[in-house]
This record gives C-alpha cells, sequence and structure tokens, in this order.
C-alpha cells in the first residue's frame, strides 16, 4: 500500500465498514430480521481484509494485506469494491471469475466482496465453489464460516471455522471467529481459552481484535468492570486501529444498559478523529449519537457521512427516520426520492417512499409506492402488506385492510403484529369471531406478545365474558408491568363484572404509576360514584380537569355530582362551563334546563330546551322536559333529579 491520503490508505477500513451499511439497515426493521455477522476476508494465502458489521461485535478481522493485482480488468474491479460501488464492481468480479474458472483465490475475493455487499447467500454459494478449487487454503474456509452463519447455518459455520485452523493452526482470525462463534451461540466456557490464546499470540491487530471479543463476552456477563478493563487493552494494543474502537463502541452499543449509548458515543469519537474522512465511520457515530437521544448529533454526523458518500443509503435512510420523527415530510420526502433514483430497483427504498407519504397522508402515493416495493419483491413483502394494511385502515377502508393483514400473515404465520392488526380491524367491523381467533392465532405464535392479550381482553369484555377478559388483561398486565392500557381496562372489566372495589384497587394501582393519565382519574370517579363514595369520587374527576381540562366526561360527572350534593349554583356553573367547550352536547343541555327548573328560572329552562329541540322535535324527553318548564319551582329548595 501506498502512504498518504488516497484511497490505498483508507481502504482496509472501507472494506471493514462496508458491511456495516446492511447491518445497521436490519435495525430498521424494514425486511428480515436476520442477525448479522461480521465479515472476515482473505484471498489466496493471505488475507486482503474485512467488514464489520454493527449486530455482530465480536468477529474479528483478518490482516490488510492482499494477493497480487492480477490485470487492469482486476484492478478496477478492486478499486470500485474497497468505494462500495457494487453495481460496478461485482458485475466486473462476476466477468473476471468467468474467465479464469480454475482460479480458486480470484472466486474466493469475489465471495469476499458479496460478502461486504451484505449477500451472503450468494457469497456462500461462491465461496462453496472456491474451496472445491482450493481446498487447502485456510482464508477461504475462514469466510466461507462467515457466509455459513449469516445465512443461519451456524453448526455449518463452526466446522468451516474449525477447518480453517486445522489447515493453519496459528490462524489468529479464524480463531478469534470461532471462540466469537462459540461466546454468541451460548458456549462461552469454550469460547474464553480460544479467545485467550488468540490475546497472546500473533500481531497487535489481531490481538486487539481477541482482546475486543474477550470484552465482550465479558460485558454479555453484566462483569462491565471487567469488560472494560478488556476493551481498554485492546485499544492499547493497537491504537490507531479504528475498527477496534469500532469494534468496542458496537459492544457498547449491545449491552442495553441506559448509559451504555454513551460509552460507545465517546470511543467512536474517537475513531472519527483518527479516520474523519471516512464516511462509515461517521455513519457508525450517527448511529450511536441517535441510540443515545442526541437527534440532532445525529444528523449532523449522517451528513458528513453523505458529504464523505453520496451512495451512503444507510445514513440517507436514517435522516429519512429522524425528518419522519418531526414531521418533516419535505426532508423526508428529498431523501426518498434520492434513495429510489440511487437504487429504483431496490424494494426498501420504495417502502420508504410509501411510508413517508402515509405518515403525510397522502394516500394514493403511499397505496402506490407499497405496491411498487411489493412488485420489486416478486410480491412477498410481508411488512409492506403489513403497512398496507394500516394504510387502508387509517384511510377507512377495512375490507382492503383485512385483505392486506392477512397476506402479510399467509406470507409469514408468525407476524403476530400482523394477527393483532387484523384482529382490530375486524373487531371495528362487528366481525368479533374472526376478531378473537385472530388475536388467539398472534398468542399462540408468541404467548408473551402483551397487546393481542390485551385487545383479546377488550372484546371478550364487551361481549360479557367477565371472566375471560379478566384473565386475558391480567395476563397482559403482567407481560408489560407498566401497561397503563391493560390496568385501565382490567378495571373496567371488574366494573362490568360487578366485582367494584376490585375495580376501584386496580385503577389505584394505575393511578400510583400514571398519576397524569386523565381516563385513569375519570374511571375511579365513576367506579366510586357507583359505591356511594360521592365525595372521594368528586376528588377523581377534579384530578381528570386538572390533567385535562378538557376532558368533558369528567366535567359532566362532576357537574352531576355537585348537582345532587345540592350546590346548585356551582353545577349551574359547571353545566355552563361545558356547554361552552361541547355545546352540541344535548344531555347537558337538557341537565342544565332541569337544573334551572329547579331553581326557578322557567325563561332559561325554556331556552335550553327549546335549543334541542331546534335541532330534534320529536325528543320525548325534552318535550315532556318542556311542559315541566312552565311550572318551574317557585322554591330552590325544591329537590328533583336529572331531566
Amino acid at each position: 500500500m501506498t502512504g498518504g491520503r488516497g484511497p490505498d490508505r483508507v481502504w482496509p477500513i472501507l472494506a471493514l465498514l462496508v458491511a456495516m451499511i446492511g447491518g445497521a439497515a436490519g435495525l430498521e426493521a424494514l425486511a428480515s430480521h436476520r442477525a448479522a455477522d461480521a465479515v472476515v476476508v482473505t484471498v489466496g494465502a493471505a488475507a486482503v481484509a474485512t467488514a464489520g458489521d454493527t449486530d455482530d461485535p465480536e468477529v474479528p478481522d483478518g490482516p490488510a494485506t492482499e494477493q497480487p493485482v492480477l490485470n487492469e480488468a482486476h484492478r478496477h474491479a478492486r478499486t470500485a469494491a474497497r468505494r462500495g460501488e457494487w453495481g460496478t464492481a461485482l458485475p466486473a468480479f462476476e466477468a473476471l471469475v468467468s474467465s479464469r474458472p480454475g482460479d480458486g483465490a480470484l472466486r474466493g475475493e469475489y465471495g469476499y466482496w458479496l460478502l461486504a455487499a451484505d449477500r451472503p447467500d450468494e457469497a456462500r454459494a461462491v465461496l462453496e465453489q472456491a474451496v472445491l478449487l482450493d481446498g487447502q487454503d485456510p482464508a477461504i474456509a475462514l469466510n466461507l464460516g462467515v457466509a455459513l452463519h449469516r445465512s443461519g447455518d451456524d453448526a455449518a459455520a463452526e466446522r468451516e471455522y474449525r477447518r480453517a485452523l486445522a489447515l493453519d493452526p496459528g490462524f489468529a482470525a479464524a480463531r478469534v471467529a470461532l471462540g466469537s462463534l462459540l461466546a454468541r451461540t451460548g458456549r462461552r466456557a469454550e469460547a474464553v481459552p480460544i479467545l485467550e490464546s488468540a490475546a497472546r499470540e500473533g500481531d497487535n491487530p489481531s490481538r486487539a481484535r481477541a482482546l475486543a471479543a474477550l470484552g465482550s463476552i465479558e460485558l454479555a456477563e453484566g462483569r462491565r468492570e471487567e469488560a472494560e478493563r478488556f476493551f481498554d487493552a485492546a485499544i492499547a494494543r493497537a491504537p490507531a486501529q479504528v475498527e477496534i474502537r469500532l469494534r468496542v463502541g458496537r459492544s457498547w452499543l449491545a449491552a442495553g444498559a441506559a448509559a451504555d449509548p454513551a460509552r460507545a458515543v465517546e470511543v467512536i469519537q474517537e475513531a472519527a478523529r483518527l479516520a474523519p474522512d471516512v464516511a462509515e465511520v461517521h455513519r457508525a457515530l450517527g448511529w450511536a449519537l441517535e441510540r443515545a437521544a442526541r437527534d440532532a448529533e445525529a444528523r449532523l454526523a449522517y451528513d458528513e457521512a453523505l458529504e464523505l458518500d453520496a451512495g451512503d443509503t444507510f445514513s440517507r435512510r436514517r435522516l429519512l427516520r429522524l425528518a419522519l420523527d418531526r414531521r418533516d415530510f419535505a426532508l423526508a420526502r428529498l431523501h426518498a426520492a434520492r434513495l429510489v433514483d440511487a437504487a429504483p430497483d431496490e424494494p426498501e427504498h420504495h417502502f420508504l417512499a410509501a411510508l413517508v407519504a402515509a405518515r403525510a397522508g397522502e394516500w394514493e402515493d403511499a397505496r402506490a409506492a407499497y405496491r411498487d416495493a411489493i412488485a420489486r419483491m416478486g410480491g412477498t413483502y410481508p411488512e409492506a402488506y403489513f403497512n398496507l394494511g394500516k394504510l387502508e385502515s387509517d384511510a377507512g377502508n377495512p375490507e382492503a385492510a383485512i385483505e392486506a393483514y392477512r397476506t402479510a400473515t399467509e406470507q409469514r404465520p408468525d407476524y403476530v403484529e400482523a394477527w393483532n392488526n387484523l384482529g382490530l380491524v375486524l373487531a371495528r367491523s362487528g366481525r368479533t369471531e374472526e376478531s378473537e381467533t385472530s388475536y388467539r392465532q398472534a398468542i399462540a405464535r408468541e404467548d408473551d406478545y402483551a397487546p393481542a392479550w390485551l385487545n383479546l381482553g377488550r372484546l371478550l369484555s364487551a361481549a360479557d365474558r367477565h371472566d375471560e377478559a379478566i384473565l386475558a388483561l391480567r395476563r397482559a398486565g403482567e407481560l408489560r408491568p407498566h401497561y397503563p392500557e391493560a390496568l385501565l381496562d382490567l378495571g373496567v372489566a371488574y366494573s362490568r363484572a360487578g366485582r367494584v372495589p376490585d375495580a376501584i384497587e386496580t385503577y389505584r394501582r394505575l393511578l400510583a404509576d400514571e398519576p397524569r393519565y386523565a381516563r385513569g382519574w375519570y374511571n375511579l370517579g365513576l367506579a366510586l360514584d357507583e359505591s356511594g363514595r360521592d365525595a372521594e369520587a368528586e376528588r377523581a374527576f377534579r384530578e381528570a380537569m386538572a390533567v385535562d381540562p378538557e376532558h368533558a366526561a369528567s366535567l359532566r360527572n362532576l357537574a352531576e355530582l355537585v348537582d345532587r350534593a345540592g350546590r346548585r349554583g356551582e353545577a349551574l356553573v359547571l353545566y355552563q362551563e361545558l356547554l361552552d367547550r361541547s355545546p352540541e352536547d344535548d344531555a347537558a343541555r337538557l341537565a342544565l334546563a332541569e337544573l334551572r327548573r329547579r331553581l326557578g328560572d322557567s325563561d332559561g329552562c325554556v331556552h335550553d330546551v327549546r335549543a334541542v329541540l331546534a335541532k330534534a322535535p320529536d325528543d320525548a324527553k325534552a318535550l315532556r322536559l318542556l311542559e315541566r318548564c312552565a311550572g318551574a319551582a317557585t322554591s330552590p329548595d325544591e329537590g328533583g333529579g336529572g331531566a
């Protein structure tokens, strides 16, 4: 390699990070949920480079040397691959391989670049052919192991890692790959000695990778101080190796504690200082900042990545998502358009364009874009059908929504979110038996899916199947301890079952966790009112009004309670306030008319009743009250009920 700032200096770093696009994009959950792996790449007897993936910080990288360039076509293909220009590089390598069918090393390099481009199934096929041509090359065996792991076959991946070590017992990259795989599959007792051995031998970068992998194991076991010591040792062993800092940063991101994203940011910021002209480092920093809830800084990092690499689809996708979060539809639409323009055959880009249009309420554009995404996936795209179902439901097309959700469940039978949403649309359409079946399908596939238990409980409660409803809603609350909707509906189910004391206790538990939940205070007020505890009920309705001054139901019940307590002047003010907020509330207007009658205000009573009759001339309650208005009470102490 040459010195200076040219591509030869940065290409090992680029190769390390190329596959990050695919792995991090998987975090968006737009397509599959496969667990990604790092790419360990070697060609022939020497290693070429590696590509790291955000989802698996433990798999190591190989040394950054390369086999000689075969010809000018090979040089151009490799340069394009180093830059991540897959549309140019991969066809060029395919042509080279076709022209040299017996060259196992060249085929192995092609397999590497397919891995770096996040095409593991194709890489697996190419590397299997490379093994047939050159079965004694440990590097090809190692890369085939990576491809097998990324295709979901860990047992076969382990065999290839072990074969690579049998061919070359000192192959540090294979040792770290095997140790990482064993740790990831729960065999940490086997993994640690292998990684400790790798940490004692080989060059500094290889030892640093092993130390970082050991740190990841310690972190997964909850031994955070030990993990930090390993991470510090890894960085000290290879302080100029950007990929080591990225590996450590990804480990902190995967750890799960609230403070860990901030640790990741600190580590990756130093990587960005070391490699300020590498787009992939800024991309990784953007993701860490986003996970740390520092969205404004994340946007700057992603923008920097795009400045360095206009084809950085991951950064553009994240910028699109962040724009959607801010409801900046114009910017989100711009990013979506550029994604589609750059790769019009990429289904996910049309999916994102549809998502933007749907969030902006542009139903036709969204519908067309989802259909485009589905067509480009050959008709099988359950996520797009799921979102299409939501779009049709929001647009008021329940039958189209039902059809879309059913298709999503047919294409992915374990798609519990689709089963749940299908149940919701069926319930709203009055198809309660089908709705119940749909919720139970979700639960059968994922017994701990709390939303399906919640919605099943609501359905059963509305059908007066109280005991079943209570069991379902309790289950939802057990699965998600801080689930206010489940507690609220459990209280409702208790009330419907006549178990009002249990309802009151449930609402109080809810409000202990969610003191600003207006519906919780309102429902507590209703239950207390039903129990004859008027003073407590009044306080509950006032709490609901304090949380949400526009909560008309609480205001109405408060007015009725005050009226019943004989505080008619106060009740008059409350009813008038209610009508100021909800002038179309005829029930409140008739209650006010009745109160005026009892206060001796015949004219006021007639005025309010006629306002109701102007809209509903045949309203029997209003007609009866109109007759009584003429004989309005002459004493403000006259008792009376509602209209």
